[in-house]
């Protein structure tokens, strides 16, 4: 039987699902969710909700719901849309954890901090990749395509908590990664090619 988180990740306009495992995968492909849907609407979970504000006596009060327009109306919308998304992306134990908090941008804190922790705990989730990264090599029993799939995952963990290399670094360090016996065909492609582009 297909996997059915899988066949939910297949739809373009369907919410990834997020049922508690794997965060900074679905983190990625929810933040894009929510920025194809409006770049205003991933602002509200970023930044928090829009508060229509007046000027009394040189200083910013919020408006009464009476005094909003049109436009400012459609803009506080945002923050119930955003909530509705997070809401309809979580199982029923990640809803549980947040249902209580009352602007997207909470929620969104709040799955942060669960899953990825502390500054301290990514600093040490981002020691411990880099470190993966640094000793990366090609083991004996595995194919090319393995060996690269284990490496996108290192470079993917590392990007999610801030860092990020150029093309050229990565396809070295793929390079480096090589046995011995790929020796020639490595060579042969650092003279042939402009490693910035490959």
């Amino acid at each position: 039987m297909a996997n059915l988180n899988a066949q939910k990740g297949l739809s373009v306009v369907r919410t990834p699902f997020f049922d508690g495992n794997d965060f900074l995968y679905w983190k990625n492909r929810i933040y894009y969710f929510l920025k194809s849907e409006g770049v205003d609407l991933w602002d509200v979970v970023e930044n928090g909700p829009f508060t229509p504000t007046k000027i009394v006596d040189g200083v910013h009060v919020a408006k009464h719901n009476g005094e909003w327009s049109e436009q400012e109306k459609r803009r506080l919308a945002l923050n119930d849309k955003a909530i509705q998304v997070l809401f309809c992306a979580l199982n029923i134990s990640e809803y549980n954890k947040v249902c209580m908090k009352s602007t997207a941008k909470e929620i969104w804190d709040a799955l942060v901090i669960t899953h990825e922790g502390t500054s301290q705990v990514k600093e040490n989730k981002m020691d411990s990749l880099i470190y993966q990264y640094e000793l990366f090599k090609m083991k004996t029993d595995e194919t090319i395509s393995e060996m690269y799939d284990r490496f996108v995952e290192i470079k993917g963990g590392i990007k999610s908590l801030g860092k990020t290399f150029t093309n050229e670094e990565l396809v070295k360090k793929i390079l480096r990664s090589l046995p011995k016996e790929w020796l020639p065909k490595v060579t042969l492609l650092k003279d042939s090619k402009d490693l910035s582009k490959v």
